[in-house]
Parts: structure tokens; sequence; C-alpha cells
């Protein structure tokens, strides 16, 4: 069950790449992660990184699998806020929101 905090998520159409004042309202992370060990998932949760541009403009990118399928992708300018969005958009998919 997510948190009261996550009732203040943006949809991914609304946002898909949320800045660091948006980000600090939840952690999604944290709420993707407690839905996946409610439902008995969590061991099929697996993270893929990435990070493009110059080291003074890089964008990060994270996708969250689940079992091997695309669940969640986010950029953004840490790589700890592609994973939030990422997070954002797996708890989407899976109608956890």
């Amino acid at each position: 069950m997510a948190s009261t905090e996550s009732s203040q998520v943006l949809s991914a159409s609304q946002s898909p790449n949320l800045d660091d004042s948006q980000l600090i309202m939840s952690d999604y992370t944290r709420d993707l992660n407690n839905h996946l060990q409610a439902t008995g998932q969590v061991q099929g949760l697996t993270w893929q990184f990435s990070a493009q541009g110059p080291p003074h403009a890089t964008i990060h990118t994270a996708i969250a699998m689940l079992y091997g399928l695309e669940i969640g992708r986010g950029t953004g300018t840490s790589r700890g806020n592609a994973k939030k969005v990422a997070s954002q958009q797996a708890l989407a998919t899976l109608n956890a929101a």
C-alpha cells in the first residue's frame, strides 16, 4: 500500500522528468520496493543505468525491470533522480500509485 506522501504523485504524462523540488515530496523508490515486497515480487526487480553528455551536463537514465520487462524509465540530472522518476512510472504501470 502506498504511503500518504504518494498522493501527491504527478502522472508520467504530466511530468516524465521531475525536478528536484517535486522529487522531495515522496520517495517513489521506497514506495515501489514496499509494493513489490507486499506482493511477493521484490526479487524480480532489477535496474539498468546509463549516463550521457558532458560531465557538467550529464543526463542519467534509469530503467526499472520486473522479471526482465521494463516497467518504468526515468531521466534526471542525477542517478538518484532518474531512479525516482522510473520508480514513479513503475508504480503507475503496476497500478500501485
